[in-house]
């Protein structure tokens, strides 16, 4: 796991198969790797600003618009607990 800021509102965790983006200490995007899906809360948050815009460069997989919060974090968790326990 790696977590690293990419300014003072915005920092990511790297755990590998995923990676998380958060503003302001709450999860605006999820890559998730095995999946080859960026889940994002809403359509803006991959173009509008630029740390947003640099989550997505190089993104060659899905889009998924997850339309709340809630559903974002439904998948982080889900994606979360998919991950083989460390050794």
């Amino acid at each position: 796991m790696r977590l690293y800021a990419i300014d003072q509102d915005v920092h990511a965790v790297d755990f590998g198969p995923v990676e998380i983006l958060f503003y302001h200490g709450r999860p605006v995007a999820l890559k998730h790797y095995a999946d080859k899906v960026l889940y994002v809360i809403t359509e803006n948050v991959t173009r509008d600003v630029p740390f947003r815009q640099s989550f997505r460069t190089g993104w060659t997989g899905k889009v998924e618009v997850t339309g709340g919060q809630a559903a974002l974090e439904e998948r982080i968790l889900e994606a979360i607990q998919a991950m083989p326990a460390p050794a």
